[in-house]
């Protein structure tokens, strides 16, 4: 093997068990633990009080059918080898994103919202008893995903753009297909952070990583069954490999920050979500006449 797969391997080993060690070590802190109070309204409720939650319901569910629409057919078209490319991995993490998105937002729209009325007995006064349960591990696999296909629709349609594409034969890549997964991808996703107002949470960039590190270990193990490598900047076969690795690493930490930017620029420009409550806990349970 060229020297520069062992450059790789021990950059790839190094980067996975750091990560693994910091998220551990985050999560087992106040801080950490206090991250994911994230309460039920924050990601079915619309950021606007103009959009309904039906209205937001209905994108998500559109958005999930036309992608799984899609990817069923090219998977009858072309068969499996495509689930063998970066894109696919990505859009079928946007897939169950919208699937999981529209669960959540059916079973509180249209059912329990942990609302009730109570009546006061010294007023007879009907009064409106609002609490806002915490989200559970499917709200939890949802607002990660979110930050991985928002993350990744930048660099997924950068890196097709700008440096796969120009080198395609000529009439190739700008296809139905290849348009919808490196374009109307980010149309879902920025719909999506436009009308939400799931929280940013930063160091959700830790488990993120292992999203390409991931791929990456696929990739080498595809080539080896097959001699094919998938990306031409994923051969450690040359010595500007370890270059390539560490400028993508640095990629998905850019478009990581500029999403939580973005989501920072909104909050600024907007204000905060409609009728939003302070985060901390003691607010469970707070009455509204």
């Amino acid at each position: 093997m060229h020297g520069s797969f062992y450059v790789c391997l021990t950059l790839l080993i190094c980067l996975i068990l750091g990560i693994i060690f910091l998220y551990i070590k985050r999560m087992r802190t106040p801080q950490g633990k206090e991250d994911w109070q994230i309460k039920q309204t924050e990601i079915w409720k619309p950021y606007s009080a103009s959009v309904s939650p039906l209205a937001l319901l209905t994108l998500r569910c559109c958005f999930c059918l036309y992608a799984i629409s899609l990817q069923v057919y090219q998977l009858v078209e072309s068969g499996s080898r495509p689930l063998s490319f970066f894109t696919i991995w990505n859009f079928l993490a946007l897939e169950v994103f919208f699937l999981l998105g529209t669960y959540e937002s059916i079973r509180s729209v249209f059912g329990n919202r942990g609302e009730y009325y109570s009546i006061d007995e010294q007023t007879g006064i009907a009064k409106h008893i609002f609490t806002e349960p915490l989200i559970e591990r499917s709200g939890v696999a949802f607002v990660f995903l979110f930050h991985v296909c928002f993350s990744m629709v930048f660099l997924v349609d950068v890196v097709y753009w700008g440096v796969l594409y120009p080198d395609m034969p000529a009439g190739r890549g700008g296809d139905f297909m290849s348009v919808n997964q490196h374009g109307v991808n980010a149309f879902f996703m920025f719909t999506e952070f436009a009308l939400n107002r799931i929280p940013w949470i930063k160091w959700n960039i830790l488990p993120f990583l292992l999203w390409p590190l991931t791929f990456t270990l696929f990739a080498w193990v595809y080539n080896s069954i097959t001699t094919v490598w998938v990306y031409k900047f994923v051969d450690y076969n040359t010595w500007v490999a370890p270059g390539w690795y560490l400028g993508l690493l640095v990629m998905h930490i850019l478009f990581f920050s500029l999403c939580g930017f973005l989501i920072h620029l909104k909050k600024k420009w907007c204000g905060p979500p409609a009728n939003t409550v302070d985060r901390s806990p003691s607010q469970y349970g707070a009455e509204f006449t």
